[in-house]
């Protein structure tokens, strides 16, 4: 891009290498779980990221945004999840997966398995 007066103040936040590689590909698991089953939707494999990071890579959450959406007539729980979340609350994800639907949504794969949460 050739800088004009327009984009003189204007900085790439992202490297065109790491535009590509942090691509969201919106990707599913299907949990089996007391109550039936549970949704796991997420953008990233497990991808360690800093702070700054995640905090870009948040906006791509519109893709959860629009998918419930477009989902609304669903009667199901959707949880926002993440390794904070599941570090403090994992007990609460326990009860609601009591629930008749729970689709939980994360920016970054968490390995549910090492929280076993479902077991």
């Amino acid at each position: 891009m050739e800088p004009n007066f327009l984009t003189l103040y204007e900085f790439p936040e992202v490297c065109p290498s790491c535009y590509k590689t942090y691509q969201p590909y919106p990707k599913y698991e299907i949990i089996p779980c007391e109550g039936g089953v549970i949704e796991y939707h997420y953008l990233y494999d497990q991808t360690p990221i800093n702070a700054k990071q995640r905090n870009y890579l948040q906006k791509h959450l519109k893709y959860f945004f629009q998918w419930i959406s477009e989902n609304s007539q669903m009667k199901s729980t959707y949880l926002f999840i993440d390794a904070f979340f599941l570090r403090h609350y994992h007990q609460e994800i326990l009860f609601l997966s009591q629930t008749q639907s729970l689709i939980l949504m994360s920016l970054i794969r968490c390995n549910l398995e090492v929280f076993m949460i479902f077991s």
